[in-house]
């Protein structure tokens, strides 16, 4: 008698009161606000500690702990040398003002605050909990418009390795790259490994679906929502170093290739992804043979409305790596998405590339060039169904 396939291990746990949010409006925007607000409050942190200092003339200590935040963030992986030497050098600034006389508690809390950050942050990588990244996608992100998002297009085309799945266009909250595709049961089913057996016995699944990479500039630094990247197991900082060692290792990866700059050029309505320059991605590709799977989000454009003007100011902001973005989402918190938005994300058919260790730059513009005829056609082919006929890409 064959013998039953054995649940993942986050199958086993108890029912929790909270399942009955699975796929209801209210589940999808408690995931949404999971992954949401802690990116969007990520300079608060930093603002309190600094303020509290400060304030107090305490310039030597946010001196000090600002020193510790700077060498930290130099780290290959949070939960090394460095990142337990700085974590205990926070510690230790905190403990002697809380014992030495005349500091003031407003001085002890900034400083406190610092050596949370450097902790989170830098001082210990959080293991992948199955349980936390499980309970979000059964939250189902793509039920908080009306009508739902959807993953649609060449589904069946889907590939679990040796795939880039570059995503278009950013828009503010990147609603197709996180709701149909991070947080997506469909997606994951399509483009992902089931996970791995424990390392150790007794201990955690371990995650070898697709790797979803974002600025490392909002991963690290940002505390609550670094703790929510490492739980998830998906998230990683989308720098060359995790690009190269992820395609060596033949595993997905998903990412937005116009990145900040596609935020910055939005415009409430109009189709804009900035993908004319992004050729370091194509190089990758063909040194390690990958194929790239376009897809577009129709609705992105819609979830937020923008603030178009001084354009060249703001592109000039984002050369330095700063999303130069105004927006204004939902009536009740500015913050959150449109809910009358709907993302339907088109999967083009895959784009495979030569296995070339050392492409010249004549065929890796070849090949770019190939990809953004491949981006046009998802786009040109959907279009109708979609409900934007008359809709025109532009890339930047």
């Amino acid at each position: 008698m064959k013998k039953a396939p054995t649940p993942p291990a986050w199958r086993k746990l108890p029912p929790l009161p909270f399942r009955f949010l699975n796929g209801t409006w209210l589940g999808a925007a408690l995931a949404a606000a999971a992954n949401l607000l802690p990116f969007v409050l990520i300079w608060v942190p930093v603002t309190a500690a600094s303020m509290l200092t400060l304030l107090d003339g305490s310039y030597g200590v946010q001196a000090a702990q600002m020193a510790i935040a700077a060498a930290c963030s130099k780290v290959q992986r949070p939960g090394g040398a460095t990142g337990l030497a700085g974590t205990a050098a926070a510690i230790a600034i905190t403990a002697a003002l809380f014992f030495a006389e005349g500091a003031s508690a407003r001085t002890i809390a900034g400083s406190a605050i610092w050596a949370t950050m450097t902790f989170l942050n830098w001082g210990h990588d959080f293991a992948y909990s199955p349980w936390f990244a499980h309970t979000l996608l059964d939250w189902s992100l793509t039920n908080y418009s009306d009508p739902p998002g959807e993953l649609r297009g060449a589904l069946d085309q889907m590939r679990t390795e040796k795939t880039v799945y570059c995503f278009h266009p950013h828009g503010v909250a990147t609603v197709g790259f996180s709701c149909n595709g991070c947080w997506n049961h469909e997606f994951h089913k399509r483009a992902s490994l089931p996970d791995g057996p424990p390392a150790t016995p007794g201990g955690r699944s371990t995650y070898r679906g697709t790797m979803f990479l974002l600025a490392a500039s909002l991963r690290e630094p940002s505390a609550i929502f670094k703790v929510v990247c490492d739980l998830s197991g998906r998230y990683q900082s989308a720098s060359k170093r995790w690009m190269l060692r992820y395609m060596r290792e033949g595993r997905n990866v998903a990412i937005i290739p116009g990145g900040a700059e596609d935020a910055t050029i939005m415009e409430y309505g109009k189709h804009r992804t900035a993908m004319k320059k992004r050729k370091g991605l194509i190089k990758y590709a063909l040194q390690h043979g990958y194929a790239l799977t376009p897809i577009y989000t129709f609705g992105e454009t819609r979830t937020y409305c923008t603030f178009t003007g001084l354009l060249k100011l703001r592109l000039w902001i984002n050369s330095f790596g700063v999303p130069a973005a105004i927006f204004f989402g939902a009536w009740w918190n500015p913050i959150f998405m449109r809910t009358d938005a709907c993302c339907l994300s088109y999967v083009g058919a895959p784009l495979q590339l030569p296995l070339l260790p050392e492409p010249t730059p004549e065929q890796v513009d070849e090949w770019h060039s190939k990809y953004l005829a491949a981006l046009q056609r998802v786009f040109e082919e959907h279009k109708a169904e979609a409900g934007e006929p008359e809709a025109v890409l532009e890339i930047w």
